[in-house]
């Protein structure tokens, strides 16, 4: 139909083609949802990596704690385990020795039990050292007073040496006292041999003189010999003295060493097994207070799992 069939002023309507628009309106839309959500893959692969450990923060710090707890765990686990054997076919062989005190006494500490691991020297038990403190004073007491009778003899000898020198003095002057009484009565016997009047006389008391005089050099002589022999005897007092000290000096010696045994202690390293001391337990000398193992040497014949004997 033309479009001169119509009046002026009036549009010819256009033919549409209804049929074909709509397919292609059907396929168009998927077209644009699929770029839409190409272009969110897209923003979210250029997100920065700093967003990602901003969200997981929590997560990273739990796990370095995590791990900073079990590596001192794993680390003591180890070490425990280290120390332990574990086989179907073995025992622990270990040496032995017993801990005795040698005084007796009451236990005062135990400061150990079974099982610890004891070093050389480390005290296994204490004894009450009262009595022993006491024995140890008297003992220094009685030094004391052996080394004062010393120094007393010692002062006696210088008096009796003093004593000596002047009953030597007596005799010497005894003795030149006993010479002039002899000149004298040699003299006078001379002259009484003359029969001069008055000679005689003099000649007996120049006698009986020179008598006295030979008696005084003798008692001058038995002082000093006295007094020599109390010298001697000073001397042999002394060296019983000298020998008594040394006796006292054992003895606190051994007063002494008494009371360090009562301090009972590890002469080795081992570990403490079958400990039997209490406190307030009386303790025998050669009494065993526990036994300690020395090193460990073969196992063998064992089902179980138990700690190596260390030292």
């Amino acid at each position: 139909m033309d479009g001169s069939q119509f009046p002026k002023g009036l549009r010819v309507p256009t033919p549409q083609k209804h049929a074909p628009s709509e397919p292609q309106g059907e396929a168009l839309a998927p077209e644009r949802e699929n770029r839409h959500v190409e272009h969110a893959d897209d923003e979210r692969r250029d997100e920065p990596r700093s967003g990602l450990l901003r969200r997981h923060l929590w997560a990273v710090v739990g796990s370095l704690i995590l791990l900073v707890v079990l590596l001192p765990a794993g680390y003591l686990y180890w070490d425990y385990a280290s120390h332990l054997e574990s086989t179907d076919d073995a025992f622990i062989a270990a040496r032995q020795f017993a801990i005795a005190p040698k005084v007796p006494g009451y236990l005062t500490a135990v400061p150990v039990t079974d099982n610890e691991h004891v070093v050389a020297g480390q005290v296994i038990a204490r004894i009450d050292d009262r009595d022993y403190r006491n024995a140890l004073a008297e003992a220094k007491a009685q030094v004391a007073a052996a080394r004062a009778n010393i120094e007393n003899i010692d002062a006696q000898i210088v008096v009796q040496q003093a004593q000596i020198h002047a009953n030597q003095a007596q005799v010497d002057q005894a003795q030149a006292a006993l010479v002039f009484a002899q000149q004298q009565a040699k003299r006078y016997q001379e002259l009484a041999a003359t029969a001069l009047a008055g000679t005689v006389q003099d000649a007996q008391r120049y006698t009986s003189g020179l008598s006295q005089q030979q008696a005084a050099v003798e008692s001058a002589q038995a002082t000093l010999a006295l007094a020599r022999r109390q010298m001697e005897a000073l001397k042999a007092q002394r060296s019983s003295a000298v020998a008594n000290l040394g006796l006292r000096k054992a003895q606190r010696d051994q007063a002494q060493l008494d009371l360090s045994h009562t301090i009972v202690t590890a002469d080795q390293p081992g570990r403490v097994v079958q400990l039997s001391a209490a406190v307030g337990e009386y303790a025998q000398p050669g009494t065993n207070l526990t036994i300690s193992p020395g090193p460990a040497l073969r196992s063998r014949y064992c089902r179980s799992r138990m700690p190596q004997a260390t030292t």
